[in-house]
């Protein structure tokens, strides 16, 4: 019994370099950065401050910087000729 081969094909596991590939990890980048972005868009909004005081000011600078990079980061995987065209697409 424990001679008998399996009956469906075993799955490689994917080479270590495809894995942190630049274009993945560049994405993967970009979209911690979209999710502070959105962080920083709900602390606006949930903390209700006044766009005009010193504290929503300053929550508002820190969530269009949020958004500017992660904007950036997005464009730079655009930008890359060897990136996965899916990533490009995204």
């Amino acid at each position: 019994m424990a001679d008998t081969p399996f009956s469906t094909p075993r799955p490689a596991a994917e080479p270590l370099t495809a894995l942190i590939s630049s274009d993945k990890l560049a994405f993967r980048a970009a979209l911690d950065q979209l999710f502070v972005a959105l962080r920083a868009d709900w602390l606006v909004y949930q903390t209700r401050a006044d766009l005009n005081s010193d504290k929503g000011m300053g929550l508002g600078d820190t969530a269009a910087s949020a958004w500017s990079l992660a904007g950036a980061g997005l464009r730079a995987v655009r930008d890359m000729r060897a990136a996965h065209p899916d990533l490009r697409a995204a």
